[in-house]
């Protein structure tokens, strides 16, 4: 998953890419991915993230992107795939 953003003057904007998948954040969804320019250039976030152990059938996945301040999405680009064991 990438995310181009930016197109702020705060400081200080950390931000997070999180995988959630049945309304649940999964995996590392607390970690910081990246830092939003103050100057109001923009910057591409990225995060891979797995899941394991869920049941068979149908489910649903997100990806959220959040920062202390805010931010301006730009492009975004999420890949989700299943592999059946």
């Amino acid at each position: 998953m990438w995310i181009e953003n930016g197109g702020e003057t705060s400081s200080l904007n950390s931000s997070v890419i999180c995988l959630y998948v049945d309304g649940r954040p999964y995996t590392d969804c607390g970690a910081v991915t990246g830092e939003t320019p103050s100057d109001t250039s923009y910057v591409q976030n990225s995060s891979s993230q797995a899941v394991t152990g869920l049941a068979v059938g149908d489910h649903t996945v997100q990806t959220h992107f959040l920062t202390t301040n805010g931010a301006k999405v730009a492009y975004y680009n999420s890949n989700y795939r299943a592999y059946k064991p």
